[in-house]
Order: C-alpha cells, then sequence, then structure tokens
C-alpha cells in the first residue's frame, strides 16, 4: 500500500475524514501530497499542524512555509501575504519580515502599510517608532499619500522622542 501513493492519501484521507485530530495522520497526509505535487492539499494540511502547533518557533516556521507554498507553488500571493500577516499580528517578527517581502513582489503596499499600522498600535517605545517610521515611507512612497507618511512620522516621534530611528 505505501509503495502507491495515492491510494495511500485515500485511505488516510478517510481517516482525516473520520478523525481530523489525529495530527500524525495529518502530517502523512502533509508529506505525501507533498511528493505528489498536490499543493492546495499540502497547504490544507500543513495549515491544520499549525493550528495545534505549540512552540512559537516551530510556529513561525511553518508559516513561512505555509507562505511560501502559496506564493511559489500556488502563485497566489496575496495568501502567502494572509498568512504571515496574521501570523504577524501575534508577534511574529520573521513573519513581519516575510510578509514585507512578499508584500514588495506582489504590489501589497496598502495591505502591508495596513499590518504596519496594526502593529505599532501594539508595541511601544522604539520597536513602535521603527514601524511607524516604515509605514511613513510606505505611505509616501509606494502609496503616495503625505498625509498618512506625515502623521505616521510625526507618531513615531511621539512614540520614542530619544530614538535614533525618529
Amino acid at each position: 500500500l505505501l509503495g502507491d501513493r495515492r491510494r495511500t492519501i485515500r485511505a488516510l484521507e478517510l481517516q482525516y475524514d473520520a478523525d481530523p485530530t489525529e495530527y500524525s495522520v495529518v502530517e502523512w497526509l502533509a508529506k505525501l501530497n507533498e511528493a505528489e505535487e498536490r499543493w492546495p492539499d499540502v497547504l490544507k494540511y500543513l495549515t491544520v499542524l499549525a493550528e495545534v502547533e505549540g512552540n512559537d518557533d516551530e510556529l513561525s516556521a511553518m508559516n513561512l512555509r505555509l507562505a511560501e507554498i502559496a506564493e511559489y507553488k500556488l502563485g497566489d500571493g496575496h495568501k502567502a501575504f494572509e498568512i504571515l500577516a496574521a501570523a504577524a499580528r501575534e508577534g511574529d517578527e520573521r513573519a513581519l519580515d516575510a510578509a514585507r517581502q512578499v508584500a514588495a513582489r506582489s504590489a501589497l503596499h496598502k495591505e502591508y502599510a495596513t499590518l504596519l499600522d496594526e502593529r505599532a498600535q501594539k508595541t511601544h517605545g522604539a520597536r513602535r517608532s521603527e514601524l511607524l517610521l516604515e509605514l511613513s515611507t510606505i505611505a509616501e512612497g509606494s502609496l503616495r499619500d503625505k498625509r498618512r507618511a506625515l502623521d505616521a512620522a510625526a507618531k513615531a516621534v511621539v512614540a520614542a522622542p530619544s530614538s535614533d530611528a525618529a
């Protein structure tokens, strides 16, 4: 049975349907679907595993992998950005950095600016100032919104008046 991946996948899918909390089955489904290059299914099963991952570092790595599959295997930069944005909203700095890169490649400047604004609202001090300055740069450059750029820059100075970034 293991020699025939597709038949094995079908059998495991039946097990998954019967008990979606059997995570060893989900892991096998992700691996076997990846071997078959069935990327939508890989994304589905890795997402299930990410939802139950308790280790922050492992979850961060999983989210980066999910975004990579969405962007490069499915050609969906918007989906990749959404995966990363959700993780970044929870404080994942690696996801925020990757979201910046995906946003640049996929012309999602407005969405990235919104993410920066959301993160800045939950952050304090020098880090808040850095996020707001980045928002200011995007607002002025990519979005051509001078009012938003000025507002973000002013908030950056208020957030960390003695910061070198501000």
